[in-house]
């Protein structure tokens, strides 16, 4: 479809209105009246699981979907340069690297760096966190 100047674009153009054949229904999709039909979303529950993980460390998502992972380092004291990086893969260790945040010359308690990315259903994650006086501050999954 080519999109010309002063037309309208629909999201339909691009989303499907309709369940396909096989179709798992985890995409969102427009309902009959152009509404996102919020059946095909799959919403989990937000947990706070900082006090079961630890940097460096391998976990596989076995919630039967798409996993969302949010991470937020601070610092034990002095000056931090904090570095965190998320990993994914289908296989045990997790090696595909994701996302990266960097926070250089971190001086105050109240400084965070911080990653979200996604996990498929059955893969594996890890959060590597580097840096001088680097400190696990929150890690929640929705």
């Amino acid at each position: 479809m080519a999109i010309t100047a002063g037309s309208d674009i629909l999201a339909s153009d691009f989303i499907s209105t309709s369940a396909g054949a096989g179709d798992s229904g985890k995409a969102p999709k427009l309902n009959g009246s152009g509404k996102l039909d919020r059946t095909f979303i799959q919403v989990g529950s937000l947990s706070d699981v900082t006090a079961s993980r630890a940097f460096a460390t391998n976990y596989q998502n076995t919630s039967g979907r798409d996993l969302w992972v949010m991470v937020s380092s601070g610092k034990s004291g002095g000056v931090a340069n904090t570095i965190l990086r998320g990993y994914v893969g289908a296989s045990n260790p997790a090696t595909t690297l994701v996302i990266q945040a960097a926070a250089a010359n971190m001086t105050a308690s109240d400084q965070k760096a911080g990653i979200t990315f996604v996990v498929p259903s059955n893969y594996y994650y890890r959060v590597d966190g580097a840096g001088a006086n680097i400190t696990l501050d929150s890690w929640v999954e929705y």
